[in-house]
């Protein structure tokens, strides 16, 4: 069969705050999500065999079950086969990596709602959207909302999807250091920091209620004086590189600036394409040998095929 190919997106949390950490150990936040321009290449196609095969290019990463890629066509072959299809059939992927790695951008997640997406439509499309999700929850949290991407309001674990109107669309400006930070550290971190106060919900209002409210009232202008990350606070202490970026990131004349994730890379949004690239050529300046990205936010509600 022929490759199919698609676009797996980053994307940014323009708020992410940790409301709770649960009896199950998990936390509950409340996060702004919106997919961005900056994207990993994907292809699939239908193999004889039975099983999975992945070959990644543009970085050193497993080509096994340790990849999110490689479990998301593993999953998708599972649930196909429930429907009675695919049997002694596999899947080969070919995944092109320009999303960096522990840099909060979800790269593994999107690289994994594409694998699902493209698999699903090799075989005819026979999981229906709900099914797909389903099957993306179980390999990732955010998996289920690359499926789609625009902007969502992410809440429980990061599983409870509410898609947002209206999307928005401004120059975005990525830097990354070095140094990686990873989830499970993030919130190892945020829990020592609060104690015995982790387990409660915060009572003040969040940046993403915030957000929100500032979304329905003035626009995009006015939501973007609330973008927050709660891990920001501690991730610069161990990465005090990214409170530099951001620093270069507003003296540049971003509207907003904040990291990613659970980090550790540093986006800016922009009024216009020339600010915008002026911060890159004064970041690349200033840190030569780190990731630095020109993109935008991007509005797109369904995963970007390539011919």
């Amino acid at each position: 069969m022929a490759w199919l190919r698609a676009l797996a997106r980053a994307k940014i949390n323009l708020t992410l705050d940790i409301m709770a950490r649960r009896p199950d150990g998990y936390h509950d936040i409340e996060s702004v999500m919106h997919t961005i321009g900056l994207a990993d290449e994907v292809g699939v196609r239908i193999s004889d065999g039975p099983s999975v095969s992945l070959r990644v290019m543009g970085a050193k990463l497993p080509e096994d079950p340790r990849n999110l890629a490689w479990k998301a066509a593993d999953a998708a072959l599972k649930a196909i086969r429930g429907k009675g299809a695919g049997d002694g059939r596999g899947v080969d992927i070919e995944l092109f990596k320009n999303i960096p790695f522990e840099a909060g951008l979800a790269g593994g997640s999107s690289d994994a709602a594409a694998v699902l997406y493209l698999v699903n439509t090799a075989f005819g499309g026979l999981l229906g959207d709900h099914e797909l999700s389903e099957v993306a929850s179980g390999i990732g949290a955010d998996v289920p909302f690359l499926l789609t991407g625009g902007i969502a309001l992410a809440t429980g674990t990061g599983d409870e999807l509410t898609v947002l109107d209206p999307c928005m669309d401004a120059p975005v400006v990525l830097a990354k250091p070095a140094t990686g930070l990873s989830t499970a550290l993030m919130y190892r971190a945020w829990d020592e920091k609060h104690g015995f106060m982790a387990d409660r919900v915060q009572e003040r209002e969040s940046s993403t209620r915030a957000f929100l409210r500032e979304l329905a009232k003035k626009g995009q202008d006015g939501a973007l004086m609330c973008v927050h990350n709660d891990f920001e606070e501690l991730a610069v202490i161990a990465v005090p590189e990214i409170s530099e970026i951001k620093a270069v990131m507003l003296e540049e004349g971003a509207a907003a600036s904040a990291m990613s994730g659970s980090g550790t890379s540093v986006f800016g949004i922009f009024n216009d394409e020339q600010s915008a690239r002026k911060a890159l050529g004064a970041l690349r300046r200033a840190w030569g040998d780190i990731f630095t990205a020109y993109t935008r936010l991007d509005p797109r509600r369904q995963i970007p095929m390539l011919e």
